[in-house]
C-alpha cells in the first residue's frame, strides 16, 4: 500500500484532531508495517497512558494491532480480551470485524485467537 501517503494523511487528521484515537491506531499500525519501531514504542505509550473513562477498550483494541503487527501475537489475544472486558464491542462498532481485520491476518494460526472469533451459541464469556 501507500504507507507514506496514509502516514501523511493520517498524521494532517491527527493534527486537527489529536483526541481521536482512531486516527492514533492507524498511525501506529502504519508504524508497525513499515519498521518504525520508535514510532510503535511511542503511540503504544501514548494508548496505555489513553483516559479510561469512555474509552470502551479501544485503548488496548489498537494495542493489540500494534502487538499483532509486531509479531507478538499472544500479547494482541491478551490485549483484544482486555479490551473485550473493558467494553469494546467487536461485532457491531465499525464496518470492518476481528474477523476481517488486516492487522490480525496473522494471528489466524494462534489457537487462542480462533477461539476468541469463532462463532458462538448465546453472549461470549470472557475469562
Amino acid at each position: 500500500g501507500d504507507f507514506a501517503g496514509a502516514r501523511a494523511a493520517y498524521t494532517s487528521l491527527a493534527s486537527t484532531n489529536p483526541s481521536d484515537i482512531v486516527v492514533l491506531g492507524r498511525l501506529g499500525a502504519i508504524a508497525a508495517r513499515t519498521g518504525d519501531s520508535e514510532a510503535v514504542r511511542t503511540i503504544d505509550q501514548r494508548l496505555l497512558q489513553w483516559p479510561s473513562a469512555y474509552a470502551f477498550g479501544q485503548p488496548s483494541y489498537w494495542r493489540a494491532h500494534l502487538a499483532a503487527l509486531s509479531g507478538r501475537g499472544s500479547e494482541a489475544v491478551s490485549l483484544l480480551h482486555g479490551a473485550i472486558a473493558q467494553g469494546y464491542r467487536p461485532m457491531d462498532l465499525g464496518i470492518v470485524t476481528l474477523h476481517e481485520e488486516g492487522d490480525f491476518a496473522g494471528l489466524w494460526k494462534d489457537p487462542a485467537f480462533r477461539e476468541l472469533v469463532r462463532p458462538r451459541d448465546g453472549a461470549a464469556t470472557i475469562p
